[in-house]
């Protein structure tokens, strides 16, 4: 009853990960808006607050709305384009009739050409690449390791992605895990605060020599990435993580390890 019961859990947790960004791409405005800066705030040139910055807006500066993707807005001021903090902005209303109307945007099957279209700009990198090292803490019945692995994710919004992990150990005895995965990136507070947190199905198999066993189980982890540079083509990172191991399915008994990740991360 009680594996039962951690594998339905488990279940519903990936399935509310993939729920909860559900929706996330950009969403085009109906009409142009007009909207004031409540604040003094930045425009990005992606909506993530560790892109390029592009403008900084003082107070009560006149703007327009074009979109909306996560919690940022499509901004245009004058001649310059980018994303702001919807929480920095006030809406006023629809934009009069003078003013430019949002171009329908370019589809992925060709189309005649009648009029000039405007893409909007890849909002978000989507390959990330996690090589890392891990110290698994001794735990209910099981012996602490120090194990290398790399994830892999594609991501489908600027904050669902998908993916595989793997790690392994080949010292005084042998450890493997390895499975599918689903990530959720926050929107983050500053350069230094990026959490994500990701929960996957892992096979696992292990020999300790006096002790081995196989089976399935649930990792979970929260992340977070600390930028080294910004580029709108390559953004390099130190990745660190906190996470669990929940061995539990055909083992022969629950094994529960806990483990500290440091590494480093690539999105291109």
């Amino acid at each position: 009853m009680r594996r039962h019961i951690i594998v339905i859990s488990s279940v519903l947790l990936l399935l509310s990960l993939y729920l909860q960004a559900w929706g996330q791409d950009y969403q085009r405005a109906k009409d142009v808006l007009r909207a004031i800066s409540a604040q003094e705030t930045t425009l990005y040139q992606f909506p993530s607050p560790t892109s390029k910055r592009v403008i900084k807006l003082p107070r009560n500066t006149p703007v327009y709305i074009y979109g909306k993707q996560g919690g940022f807005l499509d901004v245009r001021y004058q001649n310059v384009k980018g994303w702001g903090d919807s929480r920095a902005f006030t809406i006023q209303g629809a934009a009069s009739s003078e003013e430019p109307k949002v171009a329908e945007p370019i589809r992925s099957t060709p189309v005649p050409v009648i009029k000039e279209a405007r893409s909007e700009p890849k909002a978000y990198l989507p390959i990330r690449l996690n090589p890392f090292v891990s110290y698994s803490m001794e735990g209910k019945s099981f012996d602490a390791q120090i194990r290398a692995g790399v994830l892999a994710t594609y991501a489908t919004s600027s904050q669902v992605s998908f993916g595989a992990v793997a790690d392994a150990v080949f010292i005084k005895g042998t450890y493997l895990d390895f499975g599918p995965i689903v990530r959720h990136q926050w929107r983050g507070s500053s350069m230094l605060f990026n959490p994500a947190i990701y929960a996957g199905l892992l096979y696992y198999k292990f020999d300790h020599g006096t002790d081995k066993d196989q089976g399935f189980g649930i990792q979970t982890a929260i992340e977070n990435d600390i930028p080294i540079m910004r580029d709108k083509s390559f953004q390099p990172s130190i990745s660190l993580k906190l996470g669990t191991d929940m061995m539990f399915f055909y083992f022969s008994e629950v094994r529960i390890p806990v483990f500290l990740s440091a590494g480093a991360s690539f999105k291109f």
